[in-house]
């Protein structure tokens, strides 16, 4: 039997496909999805309700509302089972990988193509975001099949990839709405290149699916909400007094789940405003406190910008829910590939400037700082900029190709390796801040707290352990094992961890608290 061609997609996505299954493997019994928290609890949830019956809801969407109904797509087929839908994301990401191939062929070369495939196959963070129930790894599936089919069409201009690649779009902003910048920009794009029909037959794709969710919201509501109305809080978490450039919750949230904190800003903002607001008018109004912010005090704006444009490139992942740091405490897998984003970066980044000039590398470059304005706009973490990666994989692939001839026929320039270093000192330069999110100090606070909220102290205490044990001075980490410590009866060694926390408090006063109650829980902060 003939093998196939070395150039052929088929190794390093069966390469990918072998990684990804280990990684799973490793993490199956693991706290990563055997405990859910944050937003991935969320969509477990989310997904319960709608198999139980509660398809519409009655409140507007805040969260993805794609990622929910495919979950409980998932689930009502194979069981409320985590497991499932990481498999189909591995399965999604097989595609992904394929089309990233294709579309590396399209414009460059097959030996492009095979080495950017080769890229993505091994690139530790994709394998991480494939065993997590969050929305990443359908995201870069939707995006990089629109940009397949936009690509398909200046080719061939066939209309229905133009529609197929709207539909693809509105998927997208129904998983995360930032997308339709990039949609807006695309259409501004196409009409100023008289393609007018082009234009509108991706935009008739677009609002195909983007209409059902904004029906949804105003039958439910009485108002009108494109797709979610948790977008004035994100631009909130990006642009306030407290503001890192990162997902940093402010003072007055007290609890990370999604739910909770939606409710939080939505409370808070009608005490604020002394007005009975909606949740859409909770949003505009999260909206203009950040924005009146940023007008009152210009040079804070310039800094939050640098610091997410900086934060936007940089090698730190940072987290916004359960993060790769945490993931490799379970899966060294993800520990062995040096491939680090700031790599691809400063290969990634030369490499898309040098691509041959065409139309679809005009599209290419839009998307890319669409993205990167997004992430600007509101806040940065390693999951909202993670879309770029089918870009930065083809640029990273040709600016090896490009390396490779020139050492072959010794026109090496000094720019060749001068640009790429250059990127690389910015980007793997860590800040103070980068690196105390550069470990799993919150993921394990997280767990500890889901598992004491579920009635599991003793499991509890083992994770507030592993936190303080990172951050000594960690006062959150403390009060809650503290909170834990006293649900066990361990009076002397609570008083220790209020103590570590703040709070002065003696064994006495403890047994008192827990004789005179009727449980042996206290109000979690």
């Amino acid at each position: 039997m003939r093998l196939p061609d070395w150039k052929s997609p088929v190794y390093p996505i069966t390469a990918g496909l072998i990684l990804r299954i280990t990684h799973l493997t490793l993490i199956f019994d693991s706290p990563i999805l055997r405990i859910l928290i944050l937003d991935s609890e969320f969509y477990h949830n989310s997904a319960l309700k709608i198999i139980s019956g509660d398809i519409i809801g009655n409140f507007p969407f805040f969260m993805s509302p794609l990622y929910s109904y495919l979950t409980a797509s998932i689930y009502s087929i194979i069981g409320a089972q985590s497991f499932a839908v990481v498999i189909f994301q591995t399965a999604l990401s097989c595609l992904t990988l394929w089309m990233i191939w294709r579309l590396a062929s399209l414009i460059l070369n097959d030996e492009a193509a095979v080495i950017a495939a080769w890229l993505g196959a091994v690139f530790p963070v994709w394998i991480y975001f494939d065993g997590v129930l969050l929305t990443a790894s359908i995201i870069l599936f939707l995006n990089t099949a629109a940009l397949l089919l936009l690509a398909l069409w200046f080719k061939d201009h066939r209309i229905w990839r133009l529609f197929t690649a709207g539909i693809m779009l509105g998927l997208s902003a129904s998983a995360r709405p930032n997308i339709l910048l990039f949609a807006a920009v695309l259409l501004f794009y196409l009409f100023n290149e008289r393609l007018h029909k082009p234009a509108f037959y991706v935009f008739m794709g677009l609002i195909l699916l983007i209409i059902p969710v904004s029906v949804r919201n105003y039958a439910v509501t009485g108002e009108f909400s494109l797709t979610t109305v948790s977008g004035g809080m994100n631009f909130y978490v990006g642009n306030n007094p407290d503001a890192t450039g990162l997902y940093v919750e402010p003072p007055f949230i007290e609890s990370s789940d999604p739910e909770s904190e939606y409710q939080t800003y939505l409370e808070e903002a009608r005490r604020l405003s002394w007005k009975d607001l909606s949740p859409a008018q909770a949003s505009g109004y999260w909206y203009k406190t950040g924005m009146l912010y940023l007008l009152q005090n210009p040079l804070r704006w310039i800094q939050l910008w640098w610091c997410k444009f900086f934060y936007f490139w940089n090698n730190l992942e940072a987290p916004n829910n359960i993060s790769i740091y945490a993931a490799q405490s379970y899966s060294p897998l993800l520990r062995v590939f040096f491939l680090k984003f700031g790599l691809l970066i400063s290969l990634g980044i030369p490499g898309l400037f040098i691509l041959p000039k065409s139309r679809i590398k005009t599209i290419f470059l839009l998307y890319l700082i669409t993205i990167l304005i997004s992430n600007i706009i509101f806040f940065t973490s390693s999951e909202f900029r993670f879309p770029v990666i089918p870009l930065i994989l083809i640029g990273a692939s040709w600016a090896i190709i490009k390396i490779i001839d020139a050492v072959k026929n010794k026109k090496l320039r000094w720019h060749y390796v001068v640009l790429p270093l250059i990127l690389l000192i910015f980007t793997f330069y860590r800040t103070p801040l980068a690196e105390k999110l550069a470990n799993p100090r919150m993921d394990y606070l997280n767990i500890g707290s889901v598992l004491l909220r579920d009635g599991q102290p003793e499991a509890a205490v083992g994770f507030f352990e592993q936190a303080v044990s990172l951050d000594p001075s960690a006062e959150d980490a403390h009060l809650k094992m503290a909170y834990a410590l006293f649900d066990l009866q361990r009076y002397d060694r609570a008083a220790a961890e209020f103590f570590m926390a703040g709070y002065p408090v003696t064994p006495e006063n403890l047994r008192k608290i827990a004789l005179q109650s009727d449980s042996l829980s206290i109000k979690l902060p």
